[in-house]
């Protein structure tokens, strides 16, 4: 479980929640979920958080570095290619992403992680 406080989980849940659903954009756009999380966890808590979904998310690729799946690319390629959004909703790579800002909303609020 994240050493986190009751508060932080909530404003995690809502931040996530709200990435998901396409209510809120990402601060930082051409990065993934775990740079747009300063501000809420620690160095530690991230790795843990990213490492739970790289194992547990159903659609992960089971890499902690990338675990959104792209639709033709590797993801690690897919990742590093800078012209590639990563949370365009328009696209499957954007959606994957906001469906695992989901996913990752719910196991917070059933205190899986």
């Amino acid at each position: 479980m994240l050493d986190i406080t009751p508060q932080v989980r909530k404003e995690l849940i809502k931040y996530l929640t709200n990435l998901g659903t396409g209510k809120k954009k990402p601060n930082e756009q051409e990065v993934g979920l775990c740079n747009n999380l300063k501000g809420f966890l620690c160095f530690d808590d991230k790795k843990a958080l990213i490492g739970y979904v790289s194992k547990n998310w159903p659609k992960s690729t089971g890499n902690p570095l990338n675990p959104v799946p792209h639709p033709t690319l590797e993801d690690w390629k897919a990742y590093a290619t800078s012209s590639i959004p990563k949370w365009d909703r328009r696209t499957q790579y954007g959606k994957a992403r906001c469906r695992m800002c989901l996913w990752l909303a719910e196991e917070l609020k059933a205190k899986r992680i």
